[in-house]
């Protein structure tokens, strides 16, 4: 018999037979939510560690693409480019 009363600030609890099964039965589905929780927890990190290398391999994306939009237009004014890898250094020591 499981039921659910309210008690006043307490929020709902369980109702059971106060007998050794019932408080094995409860001791493992409280290991069982312990284990869950912190599962759930693992992947939140692995997740948010996940999301924030894809966001840094699309910062580095936009910043060479940044770059060579800077060398296209210098090549569109027919303006000689200084070499990429120094013009890159110099360009990042701006920002």
């Amino acid at each position: 018999m499981i039921s659910f009363t309210i008690m006043s600030g307490t929020g709902p609890r369980e109702s059971i037979f106060p007998t050794r099964m019932a408080l094995t039965n409860t001791k493992t589905r409280l290991k069982g939510a312990q284990t869950g929780h912190s599962l759930l927890a693992k992947k939140r990190d692995a997740l948010t560690t996940r999301f924030r290398a894809i966001l840094r391999k699309v910062d580095e994306v936009s910043t060479h693409h940044q770059i060579g939009n800077h060398v296209s237009l210098l090549k569109q004014k027919n303006i000689v480019p200084v070499p990429h890898h120094l013009y890159a250094e110099n360009v990042l020591a701006e920002y």
